[in-house]
Order: C-alpha cells, then sequence, then structure tokens
C-alpha cells in the first residue's frame, strides 16, 4: 500500500497505476486532498453524479475497471500539467462501451394516464 504524500507522488501513483482497488481510492482521495477540488468538482469534469464519487471515494462502491483507468489518466494528466505549470482541463471523453445508450431511455409511449384517455374516446 502506497502513501501519496505529494503531488509527485500523486504523478508517480497515476504512471505506475495497475489496477488496484485500493491505489484507485488512494489516488481519489490524495487528488481531492491535494488539490483542494470538492467531489462535486470531480464529479462535474467527469460528468457523473457526485454521490458516484463519495461512494467511491468511501469504498462503498467501484466504477468499471475501464473507467477507473480513464479516471486515473486523466488525474494523471492533471498532475503533470500542473507540473509543468500548464493548465488542464478535464475532456468529457468516455470510453463507447461506457456511454448511456439514449435507446435504453427512451419515453414510455403509453403511460397509464394516455391509456386511460383512450379508453374513454
Amino acid at each position: 500500500m502506497e502513501i501519496i504524500a505529494s503531488k509527485a507522488d500523486l504523478r508517480h501513483a497515476c504512471k505506475t497505476w495497475s489496477g488496484s482497488e485500493d491505489l484507485f481510492r488512494q489516488i481519489l482521495i490524495a487528488y481531492l486532498t491535494q488539490w483542494g477540488a470538492y467531489q462535486r468538482d470531480l464529479a462535474r469534469e467527469l460528468g457523473m453524479a457526485e454521490s458516484t464519487i463519495a461512494r467511491w471515494v468511501s469504498g462503498a462502491s467501484r466504477p468499471h475497471p475501464a473507467f477507473q483507468a480513464v479516471v486515473i489518466a486523466r488525474i494523471g494528466q492533471k498532475a503533470e500539467a500542473d507540473a509543468s505549470h500548464k493548465s488542464y482541463k478535464f475532456k468529457a471523453a468516455i470510453p463507447a462501451a461506457l456511454e448511456r445508450r439514449p435507446a435504453l431511455r427512451k419515453p414510455f409511449k403509453n403511460t397509464s394516464h394516455q391509456k386511460k384517455r383512450a379508453k374513454a374516446r
């Protein structure tokens, strides 16, 4: 178990991350504490709910391994940009396999209210 005490340690942890669940949590916590960021800021940057980030930090849940790699890569890029004194903003690109599929979020065509109205006619 690594101890991430500085931004340099965070950069190194992001570069050498090998899929460890504990290290993922530590990197998230270190990022939030060392940059003075809030969970809601990270949630906005990643395009997800704040409660999801809170569950990741607490260890109650974990993201898909592919998405873990995306999060670690983004934190690593931000750490590298900070080390070279460049500005960096998270990009909103998410792997295609993890995108929300609009086909799954189709509105219901016939709600019970609409069915009642159709019968009344």
